[in-house]
């Protein structure tokens, strides 16, 4: 019943939160973003959490509104009250990138580059998390999440297996599935 509680906690907050001065991605998509998150049980749980901010380098403000986004994303408290640390990256340079990497962040275009996502999601067990409702078109996102008015969180139930992706039952239960 307390995990039932928490989740509608998650999801009456990130509602709230919508309505930040970045039009592009809310304060509330990234908090409901995070503590969707915080459902994945194979989560590392060494308290830091390394996203990468991924986006698409052909969007003429692509690298900004990313670099934005990672700023307000790294500032929030992650799950397990873990340290968010975020690192901005283009598409075409997600394949060749050899740092850690626990979950990624679609930029909205990003899923465009599904070609260069989708390999390197599925090759590293990435759980690709988006506010841009084109990544479950391009299959390319395990969550889509957006907050406000109310809190959509879509799980795609294929990748998140590909993925390896597990998260709670009571989370599961919660969310729509593609």
């Amino acid at each position: 019943m307390a995990a039932v509680a928490f989740v509608l906690l998650l999801l009456g907050l990130a509602a709230r939160a919508r309505g930040a001065d970045n039009p592009f991605v809310s304060d509330g998509d990234l908090q409901a973003a995070v503590r969707s998150l915080g459902f994945l049980e194979n989560l590392p749980h060494d308290g830091r959490v390394v996203i990468g901010v991924i986006y698409d380098a052909g969007l003429p403000s692509g690298r900004t509104q990313a670099e934005g986004t990672a700023a307000r994303l790294g500032a929030m408290p992650g799950p397990y009250s873990a340290t968010l640390r975020t690192v901005v990256i283009a598409t075409d340079a997600l394949n060749p990138f050899q740092g850690r990497l626990d979950a990624l962040f679609l930029m909205p275009g990003a899923s465009r580059r599904s070609d260069e996502l989708l390999p390197v999601v599925l090759a590293r067990h990435l759980v690709s998390v988006s506010d841009d409702p084109a990544c479950l078109d391009h299959d390319c996102c395990v969550l889509m999440v957006q907050a406000g008015p109310r809190v959509e969180i879509v799980l795609d139930t294929r990748l998140a297996s590909a993925t390896h992706s597990h998260f709670s039952a009571v989370f599961a239960m919660m969310v729509k599935r593609k």
